[in-house]
């Protein structure tokens, strides 16, 4: 009698257990369905960031030459209905000017500032590419003066720079200008000192040289060839000719947590609206 009781007591137990187990599937079935039912009608949207695309897209600035082109980003005309500063950028090694940073763009265009993106030798390999990027920045400029009022520019109010090589082939027309290129923005500018050979970037400064701010991501001696000793040796040159007060470097950026285009807006509105 008591092991047939038992028996039952057991017999209900699994069934009742059996019976439980068979609820919760059946709910979580149901509540499976009503997901998948309001995923269909409600999809979630993926964040994509859009490149921005330039109003010129890879347009020639010269004749005979596969690589001289140029995007421009034209910025909103202001109220007062003046052309836009612009800021004309330069990439780095082996990158094109497809390169130009979305972000970048974000904050020069919320200023109402136009910028350009421009192409010379894709891949600067020595000493005879570099000069041969240099003279097609001549060309961009006057590229630039010429048509200025097709793409409501201020050629009185430019910014030049550009990022590692970009920063070397517009270098030395920044400070031979005559004051049309009102300041300097580059970002891992100029590279090692021991890159140099003979090409030195000081001896283009001079007691009327622009404004310039450079930004590193790197620190100092952390073996990266863009090593920020290459900026702090041109803003010693700056201070020995009295203007010490016109070279600013930043770095360390990465350790920062700092974005490389942090300063050029207010930078860029400065040096063009100074007196």
């Amino acid at each position: 009698m008591l092991n047939s009781l038992s028996l039952s007591n057991c017999d209900m137990k699994t069934t009742t257990t059996t019976t439980i187990d068979g609820l919760r599937l059946k709910m979580l079935a149901i509540f499976l369905l009503a997901t998948v039912t309001a995923s269909a009608q409600n999809p979630k949207k993926e964040v994509v960031i859009q490149k921005v695309k330039p109003d010129y897209n890879h347009l020639a600035y010269s004749d005979g030459k596969p690589y001289n082109i140029m995007n421009i980003y034209i910025a909103d005309k202001p109220k007062n209905g003046q052309p836009t500063p612009l800021y004309l950028w330069g990439h780095g090694n082996g990158k094109t000017l497809d390169a130009f940073d979305d972000k970048l763009w974000g904050r020069l265009s919320s200023a109402g500032i136009s910028a350009i993106s421009w192409e010379s030798v894709p891949f600067v390999k020595d000493a005879k590419d570099f000069k041969e990027c240099e003279k097609d920045f001549k060309v961009v400029m006057n590229y630039i003066i010429a048509n200025a009022s097709k793409y409501n520019i201020d050629t009185n109010k430019i910014v030049v720079g550009g990022t590692s090589r970009g920063s070397f082939v517009s270098w030395f027309y920044s400070h031979q200008s005559e004051g049309r290129i009102k300041g300097v923005y580059s970002t891992g500018a100029l590279g090692d000192p021991k890159m140099w050979d003979g090409w030195e970037p000081r001896n283009a400064i001079h007691p009327n040289s622009p404004p310039l701010i450079f930004t590193y991501p790197a620190s100092p001696g952390d073996g990266n060839i863009h090593n920020p000793k290459s900026g702090e040796l041109i803003k010693e040159e700056y201070e020995e000719l009295g203007i010490g007060d016109r070279a600013r470097v930043e770095h360390s950026l990465n350790e920062k947590g700092i974005s490389r285009w942090e300063y050029i807006v207010p930078f860029i509105l400065e040096v063009v609206n100074k007196k």
